[in-house]
């Protein structure tokens, strides 16, 4: 078996003779056809639309909730997502057009070998032909358009992550009408209620406050803050109102001041503005702090054993409106250089208003209270019956029947918050110096103010500092020489300190409110106000950076128009535009003469792998043949039989 060599361009004419339809065949159409550049044009066009519908579209959705299905999110995504893959694929078709008019350009302009023919045709769907180095430098710009082709889809890889989600600084509100409970100082849940007599001469008296009121007291003191209450949410808020208990601090001056002072001199026998260890009325022990309720209707303020008096003071006549009160009585030094601060607090019935705001879980609180009336004490009241389940839920602990209701119960719940509040306060502190060396004995008699937030307040200033500079203990705070006269000089508080009637007021506020923390003390659901509460749920919104988007896109966009401006340039040098069709390679080819190849018949096939002597031929497409027929040559004599003359 012999292999034939190729035809010659001018053997053409003479191995096919024209066809009974050869003559009449259409002139050949001379010039660019619409098809080519019109892809090339609309397709950058319509990848620019795409571009601005992408931003457009993220734009839109910047700063918007993302809504709180994921399935939402999951759409918006895609859409971006689909936007990228539109552009690219307009991007794609417009550069690929424009490759092929370079291709055949560049591969009519001289003979080339059929290998890197395969290369450069493969290239846009093979990245492993650019390891055809010898092709890529021969072909820069075919190698330069394919290259942009690989990379577009990476360019438009980035702008969907141009539209990511944070946690949004707005919150989502919703509202809904909860009943919220406010204190009800109704409830048998705030006063010890102790029963004298019997049978049809017993009556109730005021047995101070219970021992919740007592822990919340004690709990508001210390911390010097409102307790947290029960969250509808942790970002809520809601706005309730009640009446309570509120105190009013002013200070004791002129006439009254005097008088009080006379009546604590004769109940000590020492007077508490004369200089302690220079004037010989002064106190063998030097009072600092005293804290008491006056007796009965004695509106002076007269001093009666402050030791025993930790609660609100003696009883009083109902007749008699005088608030209850408590008389605070300090030292601003310890040598009584300075007149002494006095101050009344009495109890009054408010109007509360108060804004209850949760953000993360942290309470914040708004507070506006009007004072209306005195509240004067009681210390009995008469039941009217028992309570029925719709009246109350307050449960006898023994019996397990219902609560006793009594007249005036809100006015014994009143006195035991000022009862509470007076505990903590009531009582003595004195200091016994023993000798030059220093040596304090602090007398602390039934006080608790120096666990209190109270110690910070101007008038308590130099107790709070006797604590910092001396130490000691079983009731003694030792100090050497140069601290004793430290402790001896102190005088005026720092700037900005709160005075003890306003702390003291803000305290007892504190409790009150306190209340609202506990169940116990609040009004049962049926019988609550329904209080629109907001709630505040956290939420993500989208946020969308341009220059994201923008930047790869426009790179990309730059990159298409630079390849189609190439291919246009060589559609112009054609004179003709072309498409990648099988047609086109078959109408191509037809004229295409093949230099220094012999082929076999099995070669016509086209079956992989290519071989060698095919591979090294070069393809010439300068020949230029107009006819176009598909009829045999008629064999002639010494023609081999298992060989066929092909043209490339």
């Amino acid at each position: 078996m012999e292999y034939q060599p190729l035809p010659t361009p001018k053997q053409h004419q003479d191995d096919f003779k024209y066809t009974s339809h050869s003559s009449g065949m259409p002139t050949l159409r001379q010039g660019i056809h619409w098809k080519a550049p019109s892809i090339m044009i609309s397709s950058l066009l319509l990848g620019l639309a795409f571009i601005l519908g992408h931003h457009f579209f993220y734009q839109s959705l910047h700063h918007t909730p993302t809504g709180g299905a994921v399935f939402e999110q999951q759409i918006n995504t895609g859409i971006g997502t689909a936007f990228a893959f539109i552009v690219r694929m307009f991007l794609v078709i417009a550069i690929g057009t424009a490759y092929w008019q370079l291709f055949w350009h560049q591969v009519k302009a001289r003979p080339t070998p059929v290998a890197q023919l395969d290369t450069m045709s493969s290239i846009l769907g093979s990245v492993l032909e650019f390891f055809s180095i010898r092709t890529m430098v021969r072909f820069p710009l075919m190698a330069f358009m394919a290259a942009i082709i690989w990379l577009i889809p990476l360019a438009v890889i980035f702008p969907p992550a141009s539209l990511t989600v944070e946690l949004s600084p707005t919150p989502l509100i919703t509202m809904r009408n909860l009943s919220i409970g406010v204190p009800d100082f109704n409830k048998n849940q705030f006063a010890q209620l102790l029963s004298n007599g019997n049978n049809a001469g017993s009556w109730t008296i005021f047995g101070g406050a219970r021992a919740k009121v007592m822990q919340i007291a004690n709990s508001v003191a210390s911390r010097g803050q409102v307790l947290d209450f029960p969250a509808p949410s942790p970002n809520s808020s809601y706005q309730i109102a009640f009446m309570g208990p509120a105190l009013q601090c002013n200070a004791v001056e002129g006439a009254p001041r005097a008088t009080l002072l006379q009546n604590t001199t004769k109940a000590l026998n020492c007077s508490l503005e004369a200089r302690h260890r220079k004037d010989k009325d002064a106190c063998q022990y030097m009072q600092m702090y005293l804290a008491w309720a006056p007796g009965y209707s004695d509106t002076s303020g007269r001093f009666e054993a402050v030791n025993v008096l930790n609660n609100i003071g003696a009883s009083r006549e109902e007749t008699n409106g005088t608030a209850c009160s408590l008389f605070i009585a300090t030292s601003p030094t310890i040598e009584n250089s300075k007149p002494w601060d006095i101050v009344n607090c009495s109890l009054y019935n408010a109007s509360y208003h108060v804004t209850v705001d949760y953000t993360g879980g942290v309470q914040r609180l708004e507070v506006s209270r009007n004072i209306t009336s005195s509240v004067g004490y009681f210390s009995t009241l008469d039941s009217i019956g028992s309570a029925t389940e719709q009246e109350s839920t307050d449960v006898d602990p023994v019996t397990g029947e219902n609560a006793t209701l009594y007249t005036d119960l809100n006015q014994f719940g009143y006195q035991a918050i000022m009862a509470a509040f007076g505990e903590l306060l009531a009582g003595q502190i004195s200091i016994d110096m023993y000798n030059a060396i220093g040596r304090f004995d602090i007398n602390t008699n039934a006080t608790s103010i120096l666990a209190t937030s109270l110690t910070q307040t101007i008038e308590l200033f130099n107790l709070s500092q006797i604590l910092e500079t001396c130490y000691g203990g079983g009731g003694f705070l030792v100090c050497n020489e140069e601290a004793d006269n430290n402790v001896l000089n102190i005088t005026a508080a720092p700037q900005g300190m709160i005075s003890l009637p306003r702390a003291a007021e803000q305290l007892f506020e504190n409790i009150t409110l306190s209340l609202l923390s506990n169940n116990a003390f609040l009004s049962v659901p049926a019988t609550s106000p329904t209080t629109k509460v907001t709630f505040n749920s956290p939420q993500n919104r989208y946020v969308y950076t341009w220059w994201r988007l923008v930047a790869p896109y426009i790179s990309a966009l730059v990159l298409s128009v630079l390849a189609t401006a190439i291919g246009s340039w060589a559609m112009l040098a054609n004179g003709m535009s072309y498409t990648q069709n099988f047609s086109t390679v078959l109408r191509t080819t037809r004229n295409a003469y093949m230099q220094d190849a012999v082929l076999h018949a099995m070669d016509s096939t086209g079956a992989d792998p290519l071989p060698k002597h095919i591979a090294k031929a070069k393809v010439d497409f300068r020949a230029q043949d107009a006819a176009f027929g598909l009829e045999e040559r008629p064999k002639e004599d010494g023609d081999a039989t298992d060989s066929t003359s092909i043209r490339a």
